[in-house]
């Protein structure tokens, strides 16, 4: 009876199942980063509607005068955005760390000093309210604390 037929064939399998056992590892860690991500986008697409919606922050973001932009986080109370600057943090969840800016449309409006942190951004155009055209792009960026 030849005995070296069969330890080949169990080698081979238990081959065969260490690399799907690391391919099944991999393929759950990248779905796991996709939720994550989509989890993010979702809280602040409903964090920058709250502002779109609101009027007064809709007038706080519109009457930012143009030499002031773009008005990065820290600055936010000196322009008159104490109110918008409020409502982000208090719809921003403990697991998340978030900073607004407010610049002109089409301009480029980012961080400074962006973390190593995966980074995710969304934004809204406030153009208008009923008595005044003034265009500006609330930017928002989020990561993982």
């Amino acid at each position: 009876m030849n005995k070296k037929g069969w330890i080949k064939v169990m080698e081979a399998a238990i081959v065969i199942l260490l690399i799907s056992g690391i391919l099944i590892f991999i393929i759950g860690q990248l779905k796991e980063r996709e939720d994550v991500s989509s989890q993010i986008y979702y809280k602040e697409i409903g964090i920058l509607r709250d502002i779109e919606l609101n009027d007064t922050l809709r007038e706080e973001i519109i009457n930012v005068a143009d030499e002031s932009l773009p008005v990065k986080w820290e600055d936010f109370n000196s322009n008159g955005l104490t109110e918008t600057r409020k409502k982000i943090e208090s719809k921003t969840p403990n697991t998340l760390n978030c900073e607004a800016m407010v610049c002109f449309p089409n301009s480029e409006c980012g961080l400074e000093n962006p973390s190593e942190k995966d980074i995710y951004v969304k934004s809204v155009l406030i153009l208008s309210t009923l008595e005044n055209y003034n265009p500006r792009q609330l930017k928002l960026f989020c990561w993982l604390r």
